[in-house]
């Protein structure tokens, strides 16, 4: 539970001080949490999501987070 706390505290520090931690593995677009990537990554790349691009399951992964 601890945990979870600290990594919301840490996003929502890295929103105030525009830190950008998370880098896309397609482009060149980095976010500031971890759930904004995932957005990213299903709206902008979800036409790159296959087996040749993409590790086996994680677009199902990622959407269902």
């Amino acid at each position: 539970m601890m945990l979870n706390v600290l990594a919301k505290l840490a996003d929502h520090l890295n929103s105030h001080l525009g830190n950008r931690p998370y880098p896309c593995k397609h482009c060149s677009y980095r976010s500031g949490t971890s759930h904004t990537l995932k957005r990213h990554v299903l709206a902008k790349h979800s036409g790159e999501c296959g087996p040749s691009k993409m590790p086996s399951g994680l677009c199902k992964r990622l959407a269902s987070s």
